[in-house]
């Protein structure tokens, strides 16, 4: 798109109390569907549990 910038981010959040689990910044303009699996390893990296459920934006 023309007013994206060159960094997406990726926040992880727990859903239901909205705590931040992970956050990453993603040089350059990635697909979406391409960062799942990096913010998923974070999430499991930092908390030591791998997540049932992943609720995503479909942008």
């Amino acid at each position: 798109m023309r007013y994206e910038f060159g960094c997406k981010v990726s926040l992880a959040t727990t859903i239901d109390e909205g705590l931040v689990v992970g956050m990453r910044a993603m040089p350059g303009n990635p697909y979406d569907g391409h960062t799942l699996a990096e913010a998923l390893e974070q999430v499991e990296t930092l908390t030591d549990r791998r997540p049932d459920l992943a609720v995503v934006d479909r942008g």
